[in-house]
């Protein structure tokens, strides 16, 4: 009853890869509060770390062309494999869409999910996705890091210099060096989304081109 849902988009031409969110309309106890938590994040960190508009980046209900599969390389294998089909399509250009889907506890047998492996396996994959294709969110977090400090301490070096009279020669240095190292990052992360932006739309319009 689900699966018209996942086939309309891909019918009318509205999307390359269609994945159904089982959180929308999960059953009571259909999974397990820590899967259900350990889901959740692992979502949450590969929108925030890669970018992608992704609720349920570990549901395997999906639909997707036969284009997108002869197109996109999948190296993973096991559980990461759901997340590098995903940030692979994103990657290249193609369009994703989340629909909802009714969730509904096992009717027989026993998952073979183990949390902490499958967790810990998909976490690695996330980061080692996000290197490759989002750059943009390390630059930032660097920039972040080397910025607050900087600032603060270059506040701290100012302070003295024009009220006690003190000055911190070492300090200020350090603080400059931190400041302008951070600011730089910024503007790394800003240009690098600039950049992986542009590519998806020339992806995407010489992908209109071809059909």
């Amino acid at each position: 009853m689900e699966m018209p849902k996942l086939l309309e988009p891909l019918e009318n031409g509205e999307a390359d890869m269609v994945i159904g969110n089982h959180f929308a309309a999960m059953s009571p106890r259909a999974m397990s509060k820590i899967n259900r938590i350990g889901n959740k994040l692992l979502s949450w960190l590969a929108r925030i770390m890669i970018g992608i508009k992704v609720r349920d980046t570990q549901s395997g209900y999906r639909a997707m062309t036969r284009k997108l599969l002869e197109t996109i390389p999948l190296t993973h294998k096991g559980m990461p494999f759901a997340t590098e089909l995903i940030v692979e399509t994103y990657a290249h250009g193609f369009n994703i869409r989340e629909v909802p889907i009714t969730y509904r506890p096992r009717l027989g047998g026993e998952s073979k999910l183990n949390p902490l492996k499958d967790g810990y396996q998909i976490l690695i994959t996330i980061i080692h996705l996000a290197l490759r294709y989002n750059p943009t969110f390390f630059a930032f977090t660097l920039g972040a890091l080397l910025l607050v400090p900087g600032l603060t301490l270059g506040i701290y070096t100012a302070y003295h210099y024009f009220f006690t009279g003190v000055k911190y020669f070492v300090k200020g240095l350090i603080a400059v060096i931190l400041t302008l190292v951070g600011f730089q990052s910024l503007l790394l992360a800003i240009l690098s989304l600039y950049l992986k932006r542009v590519e998806i739309r020339l992806l995407r319009m010489l992908r209109k081109t071809k059909k």
